[in-house]
């Protein structure tokens, strides 16, 4: 699949199944992906800051770079997941 540009900041986009979409270096900012299926989905280098990943589906979608600071993944499935140089953690 073809990755595109994007930046979806603070969108509601929960429930969805994104099954191996490619959102590669997107703005995902603030977004609720809550309950999203985003399995063998491509997030490398996406901005994930403070989006709302509640009960999503990421088994074996690739986060290389991404940036998960106060992301929310209570109940997230991360199986398999690539998580190369993610960061969870803002700077002091």
């Amino acid at each position: 699949m073809p990755a595109f540009s994007v930046s979806i900041g603070k969108a509601t986009i929960w429930i969805a199944k994104l099954v191996g979409v490619s959102f590669d270096r997107a703005i995902l900012r603030d977004a609720n992906l809550s309950g999203a299926n985003l399995t063998r989905a491509s997030l490398r280098g996406t901005d994930l800051k403070g989006a709302i990943l509640r009960r999503a589906d990421l088994t074996g979608a690739d986060l290389t770079g991404a940036d998960l600071t106060i992301a929310d993944l209570r109940g997230a499935n991360l199986d398999r997941a690539i998580l190369v140089r993610a960061n969870f953690t803002e700077p002091c």
